[in-house]
């Protein structure tokens, strides 16, 4: 803040150390950018991603690809008093994930995206203009959300994907690659 050290219990510089606070978030252009960008943060970490159904493994024209379709959550979904404050905030924002860009509802937004593998690295934001962040749990794998929501190996979630061309086989196959890789 600019200000020499002040002792703890020196209550006659509370007034002045407010009005240079003041005059800071007013004035200093680096500062309110950072409170800006930590806001949204904050904002952004109220949401989460659900998976509404198991991800399906589809052919595709480059090959076979993994379809995730979910919703993006908000926390305080079901309080209105709480969701109006957060839509007022949200107004006008996109949600952001690895493949698609969509209008962002507020409380409840359906998503649908597409993955190469279990393992790829993917994301889901909310942008607004410039200001961009990630939503709770951000930036994850498709295998470890869905150890996160269903809470079993992906061997066994494998075992019960379905037979559409094979699929399970193609999803243990893979997984007991990586297992046997990582053994040695």
């Amino acid at each position: 803040m600019g200000m020499p050290e002040v002792r703890l219990d020196d209550i006659a510089t509370i007034s002045t150390m407010q009005d240079r606070l003041d005059t800071l978030l007013h004035t200093d252009t680096p500062i309110q950018r950072q409170i800006v960008d930590i806001s949204w943060s904050i904002l952004a970490s109220l949401f989460y991603f659900r998976l509404v159904r198991f991800p399906t493994l589809v052919e595709t024209s480059s090959g076979f690809k993994i379809c995730c379709y979910g919703e993006v959550v908000c926390r305080y979904a079901d309080d209105i008093e709480i969701m109006g404050k957060v839509k007022e905030k949200i107004l006008g924002s996109k949600l952001i994930t690895t493949t698609s860009m969509l209008r962002f509802g507020g409380d409840r937004t359906g998503v649908q995206f597409y993955l190469d593998s279990w393992n790829e690295a993917f994301s889901v934001s909310i942008r607004q203009g410039r200001k961009l962040a990630p939503i709770t749990g951000f930036p994850t794998c498709a295998e470890a959300l869905l150890d996160l929501q269903l809470g079993e190996p992906l061997e066994i979630k494998a075992s019960s994907f379905g037979t559409k061309r094979g699929c399970s086989t193609v999803l243990e196959g893979e997984r007991g690659k990586e297992k046997r890789r990582s053994r040695g």
